[in-house]
C-alpha cells in the first residue's frame, strides 16, 4: 500500500491522539517497572573493574541509563509490536525535543547497538545480568558500533547540530590563527549556562556517570538517610561520603551533585524528561 493511501486513511486528530494514548498505555503494560532496588542496579563493581575495555564500560553505562528512559522502552515495545500496530505509532515517536546526545547515539551505532538488546531494556534487566547470560554476544555486537565514544565530537561539522540544546555553531578562520589561538578563541565564547565539565580524578568518564547513577538510584529508592550514606560510601568512594552520622553538609553537597550529573547526562542521551529514579 503507498504511503499517500496510508496517509489517506489516517482518522480525526481526535480519534488518532486517542489511539497513541492507547498505544502508550499498551506498550507501558509491557515495560517491567522498577521495584524494589537490587544491588545490579546501584553497584557495578563486577564489571566496571581497573583494567576493564573502555567499550564495554561505555556500553554497560548506556545501558544501564537507558533503562531509566521509560519513553525509549516503550518505543522498543512497539519496535517489536505487528506492522498495524507500528503504523499507527508516529506521533508517539515524535519527542518533544532532540539533543546532540540523541543524534550522537543514532549516527556512532549505539542506538542500534541498543535496541539490540531491546528484550532485556524492556524486562528491565541490568547490565550485569546481561553479562552473565551473554557475555560473547555482548563482546560481538560491540563490533558493529562505529564509534566508541558516548559523547559527541568537541567540534561537529557545520550544519550538522543545528538548534540542538548544547551546541553553537561558530565560523573559524583557518588561515590566519593557529589550533592554539582558535582553541583559546572557542574557549572564551563559552555559554555561561554551559560550564566547563568536570573532570576530578581523571577517571574514565562512563566511571564517573555510573557512580553518579548509583548514587542517583539509591537516593531515590532507599528511604532512610542513614541507610543511604552507608551504600553509597561502600560504592562510591567518595571523600565527603564516609558512614558517619551525622552526615554531613560535604556529604550532602556531594550526592546533590551526583544527582545532578547523573540527570544532566540521561537528558543528553534521552531529552524526554527525567530518569524513573531521579
Amino acid at each position: 500500500m503507498s504511503a499517500t493511501s496510508h496517509r489517506e486513511q489516517l482518522p480525526p486528530k481526535d480519534d488518532l491522539d486517542a489511539r497513541q494514548k492507547e498505544l502508550g498505555r499498551w506498550a507501558d503494560e509491557r515495560l517491567t517497572p522498577w521495584g524494589k532496588l537490587q544491588k545490579n542496579d546501584y553497584d557495578f563493581s563486577s564489571w566496571m573493574k581497573k583494567g576493564a575495555r573502555e567499550e564495554l564500560l561505555n556500553a554497560g553505562c548506556l545501558y544501564e541509563y537507558a533503562r531509566e528512559s521509560h519513553k525509549f522502552r516503550c518505543l522498543l515495545v512497539l519496535s517489536r509490536a505487528p506492522q498495524r500496530e507500528r503504523f499507527w505509532s508516529p506521533s508517539l515517536m515524535e519527542f518533544e525535543r532532540s539533543s546532540a546526545g540523541y543524534l550522537h547515539l543514532a549516527q556512532s551505532g549505539w542506538k542500534g547497538w541498543l535496541e539490540g538488546f531491546a528484550d532485556e531494556l524492556i524486562s528491565n534487566k541490568s547490565f550485569a545480568q546481561v553479562l552473565r547470560s551473554s557475555r560473547a554476544r555482548v563482546e560481538k555486537s560491540l563490533s558493529l558500533v562505529k564509534s566508541y565514544t558516548i559523547y559527541p565530537k568537541a567540534v561537529e561539522s557545520s550544519g550538522r547540530y543545528i538548534n540542538v540544546p548544547g551546541m553553537q555553531e561558530v565560523v573559524i578562520d583557518w588561515r590566519h590563527y593557529t589550533n592554539k589561538e582558535i582553541a583559546a578563541e572557542i574557549a572564551r565564547k563559552r555559554p555561561e549556562n554551559e560550564p566547563e565539565p568536570n573532570r576530578r580524578g581523571r577517571e574514565p568518564q562512563s566511571k564517573a556517570l555510573l557512580k553518579a547513577l548509583s548514587v542517583m538510584r539509591i537516593w531515590k529508592r532507599e528511604r532512610k538517610t542513614w541507610k543511604r550514606l552507608k551504600l553509597i560510601a561502600k560504592v562510591c568512594h567518595f571523600k565527603s561520603c564516609v558512614y558517619e552520622w551525622p552526615i554531613t553538609d560535604a556529604a550532602r553537597a556531594e550526592m546533590t551533585r551526583a544527582r545532578t550529573r547523573a540527570l544532566n547526562a540521561f537528558q543528553l542521551w534521552f531529552p524526554w524528561g527525567e530518569p524513573c529514579n531521579y
